[in-house]
């Protein structure tokens, strides 16, 4: 386990296909001990899961020229878009749509360069990178996601979508149901669904 402390301007992570009514966020929950966070998004039936990197922080400060697209990361920073902080002028920029990583380099592009004398500041620091997510091939679950809880470290995953359709003897709309998940390593195993009717 590690002990982990945030500020409050620390990002915590980065969706990476913002679009609008995603939801994403909806439903979230993180383990007790801060090595797991995951993060609902019933729209598109998911949780996204993250786990807490624990790296070496680093910064690197550049100054625009007016013309200059590509900056190199900080020294010892590694990683895509999502795993570095990028402030240009004081201003939080959007990994994969401000900029994205330089393939197979540790270089950040931006689409427009920043212009003369703008200050972009390049942050390392430990944060929660994306592992994987959990999904449902259940066919009548609508809005999985929407409630999630965990346990102390993590390994076991509550993901709830309350308006799931309930097949018993008859179908219930928006019955509700409840998916329970182990994780072995950074796999998602389903141990089985609740779901629950109310007639």
């Amino acid at each position: 386990s590690s002990t982990v402390s945030l500020s409050a301007s620390q990002k915590i992570a980065i969706y990476p296909n913002v679009q609008p009514n995603s939801n994403f966020g909806y439903g979230i929950a993180a383990s007790t001990n801060g090595d797991w966070l995951y993060v609902g998004e019933p729209t598109t039936n998911s949780v996204y899961v993250y786990k807490y990197s624990n790296v070496a922080p680093a910064e690197a400060i550049r100054v625009g020229d007016g013309s200059q697209t590509s900056f190199s990361y900080p020294t010892g920073a590694s990683g895509s878009a999502n795993d570095i902080k990028v402030y240009v002028n004081g201003v939080l920029k959007i990994p994969n749509y401000d900029y994205i990583k330089t393939p197979g380099q540790d270089i950040i592009t931006f689409d427009v360069a920043p212009t003369a004398s703008d200050t972009i500041n390049l942050i390392y620091e430990p944060y929660y990178v994306e592992v994987n997510r959990i999904t449902t091939d259940d066919p009548d679950a609508f809005g999985f996601g929407t409630s999630v809880s965990t346990n102390y470290d993590g390994s076991v995953v509550i993901v709830g979508a309350a308006n799931s359709t309930v097949n018993t003897t008859s179908a219930y709309a928006n019955g509700g149901k409840t998916y329970v998940f182990d994780r072995t390593a950074e796999i998602f195993v389903a141990n089985g669904k609740i779901g629950r009717a109310h007639v």
